[in-house]
């Protein structure tokens, strides 16, 4: 294979430069894209932004695939239907992609926290998720969250590298609470990253109060949301938790389920 000439570089450059022009003014720009160790290893590549390496290495990354055995909600063992985490984080994925096409956002970014929020996911759902923290808490005195664990596992435990927007996205990512207003919080480095991590470990009920520094962050948050209030009620109907759901008028000629 024949090595590219300057000519055939410099058009695939203003590809991405082009596609970039096109976003918003509000969308994270791929010079943001800053990594807390530096690497020149992939400053060449013509072919993907800093975000979409981003995503290969998160999709590459070994304990990526543990999704794979782990249920949304519902562990039932034998029942295949069941959302696994991997086809949730693909669903997230897909809807924020959706989303952040139609505000001219950076669609790179959004894929790479979405396909990366929930590694460090615990098996059994929240309900592991607090079964975990309370035997955490009492050896350490900390506090167990699966969004840090995510950022943990990805930086710490498969030496990711991730960009600061990534990470942030993955750490600021938890939907079960709504807000009224999705704003993103002031543009952060990663002293301040770093602080708010220590932070969710340290002080209960400071995961509630995070917001993501990019709308892209906002864009996977609510799309979170969306991807599992739909598939959990999917599954609790597919496992006969009928009663759970009821039939209400939703316009004229229509019905929904809620």
């Amino acid at each position: 294979m024949r090595e590219l000439n300057e000519r055939e570089r410099d058009w695939l450059r203003g590809v991405i430069e082009d596609s970039e022009n096109n976003m918003s003014p509000y969308a994270c720009r791929n010079a943001d894209a800053i990594r807390e160790y530096s690497s020149h290893k992939y400053a060449g590549d013509l072919l993907r932004t800093q975000y979409a390496i981003d995503i290969d290495k998160i999709l590459h990354s070994p304990l990526y695939n543990r999704g794979n055995d782990k249920t949304q909600v519902f562990s039932f063992y034998r029942n295949d239907d069941i959302t696994r985490r991997s086809s949730h984080v693909q669903l997230v994925s897909r809807i924020g992609r959706i989303i952040g096409h139609a505000l001219r956002l950076n669609t790179d970014l959004i894929e790479a926290i979405a396909v990366g929020h929930d590694v460090g996911h615990t098996p059994f759902g929240h309900k592991g998720e607090e079964f975990l923290n309370t035997l955490y808490h009492a050896h350490t005195g900390r506090f167990f969250h699966h969004n840090v664990h995510s950022t943990r596992v990805l930086q710490n435990i498969s030496c990711c590298n991730l960009t600061l927007p990534t990470l942030d996205g993955i750490l600021c990512h938890c939907g079960e609470k709504a807000f009224a207003r999705y704003e993103p919080a002031p543009k952060r480095n990663f002293a301040d990253y770093n602080a708010l991590v220590e932070n969710c470990y340290t002080k209960e009920g400071y995961t509630g109060t995070l917001r993501p520094c990019t709308l892209e962050g906002c864009v996977v948050r609510i799309s979170d949301m969306i991807a599992y209030l739909g598939k959990d009620r999917q599954d609790a109907y597919r496992a006969g938790l009928k009663p759970c759901f009821r039939v209400r008028p939703f316009g004229k000629g229509t019905t929904a389920i809620s």
